[in-house]
């Protein structure tokens, strides 16, 4: 037994010698990195602690790529308070990815050395994602949207089965990937093995995906639709009130299931009808050319069942554009004055719902600017929405976390303009 025993630790003893330039290589990647997390989380700066205050959970990464990119860090907050607004979810840490080479852990190393490009990476093991510098706004829901699918299996694992119905054939074959063709279309100069006939857009999205990449496999399916759904409704209108062939009962199926899980706000649907209305209006010329009565009052009542809905925004917006051009078309200066009164006072309910977006709240002040300077003939009034719109993007700029629930209305109302 001893002679077996010492055998043993011979062989042992030889490997290690054998993998130390590998364990000097994963130290020397690693190392650097966990030093800077581990400098972070024990001293960390103002911006890191309100971060975790606000949302529950760390951002991680080099100063570079937080303390001094806090525009970023002001969107990661925005898509945050919008997904937890939608349903709660709880993850380890966001860390934010350095385009410094000798920055990246030893996994990011070999991910961007090996891997096809990517913009951000959901680790369940971890529960922990990983975004690079300026990813965007999709890719942060698109992960968010993978880690609220691992809380959802948890609970209910019968919800993947379910999604994976909806993508066989007649025979029983799923559509997405093979497992080999899934790890070609994942590593550099191997995607080309992927049959072609899987990469044709129009094509998969007559079989249900919305892209190409969600026909890799079921949880790039889930990530992909949920993600387009929350970040860009519109694109789902012809899916699902097209004409005729236009319409897609595969995707209908996805959103429905994927509204029972709150992976989409349970009123997205109402919300792409209304889109639909509005470009029944609008198309293609650009401006209100129909009849929107039935737009206004179809809105008016989506607006009073979900209050709170972060799709209030944009309806609204949608609403003061259409008076906007209706007090346009008025030619009595009186009637021109009091219709354009009525339009701002549109803009400014955009500027009072609960969930202020990044798109259409700073929209709605620069529109309020432009009929108080052009139409209203108001200059002070015009300015301070200006100046209102300079301090919107310059608390962007600084990483504030308030924007999506406040904005800037105590910066309006420190001014004089009664927004309540």
């Amino acid at each position: 037994m001893g002679k077996i025993l010492k055998k043993i630790r011979k062989a042992i003893a030889t490997a290690g010698i054998v993998l130390l330039p590998f364990e000097f290589l994963y130290l020397a990647s690693e190392l650097p990195q966990r030093f800077n997390d581990w400098c972070h989380m024990s001293h960390p700066s103002k911006e890191r602690v309100e971060f975790e205050n606000q949302v529950g959970f760390p951002i991680l990464g080099w100063d570079g790529d937080v303390e001094k990119n806090l525009s970023n860090v002001s969107i990661i907050y925005d898509v945050v308070k919008e997904e937890k607004a939608t349903r709660n979810f709880n993850i380890n840490s966001i860390e934010i990815e350095s385009d410094n080479y000798l920055k990246k852990s030893l996994f990011e190393k070999f991910a961007n050395v090996i891997g096809t490009e990517y913009s951000g990476l959901y680790n369940p093991s971890s529960n922990r994602i990983i975004l690079k510098s300026g990813g965007g706004r999709h890719t942060i829901t698109h992960e968010i949207k993978h880690a609220k699918t691992f809380e959802i299996m948890e609970k209910n694992p019968e919800f993947l089965e379910e999604w994976k119905k909806l993508a066989i054939d007649k025979n029983g074959k799923s559509f997405y990937l093979t497992e080999r063709e899934q790890i070609f279309s994942k590593t550099k100069g191997l995607s080309r093995l992927v049959d072609e006939n899987k990469k044709d857009l129009t094509e998969n999205q007559k079989l249900g995906f919305v892209s190409n990449y969600a026909r890799t496999n079921v949880l790039e399916d889930i990530a992909e639709l949920t993600g387009a759904a929350q970040e860009n409704p519109n694109e789902f209108m012809d899916w699902l009130f097209g004409d005729g062939k236009d319409q897609n009962e595969i995707i209908k199926k996805k959103v429905e299931l994927a509204k029972k899980q709150a992976l989409i706000p349970p009123e997205f649907s109402e919300m792409v009808y209304l889109e639909n209305e509005i470009k029944k209006i609008t198309w293609p010329e650009g401006y209100v050319s129909g009849d929107p009565t039935k737009f206004m009052k179809e809105s008016e009542e989506f607006l009073k069942k979900y209050q709170e809905s972060i799709y209030s925004g944009s309806v609204l917006r949608a609403r003061a554009r259409i008076l906007e051009e209706k007090a346009m078309g008025k030619l009595d200066k009186e009637g021109r004055e009091e219709f354009f009164q009525i339009a701002l006072d549109e803009y400014k309910k955009v500027l009072k719902t609960k969930f202020k977006g990044c798109i259409y709240y700073p929209m709605s002040l620069g529109q309020i600017r432009e009929i108080y300077q052009i139409e209203l003939s108001d200059p002070k009034k015009s300015e301070i929405f200006q100046e209102a719109y300079e301090e919107y993007h310059k608390r962007l700029n600084n990483g504030n976390p308030n924007l999506t629930t406040f904005g800037v209305n105590d910066f309006l109302e420190a001014r004089g303009i009664n927004l309540k």
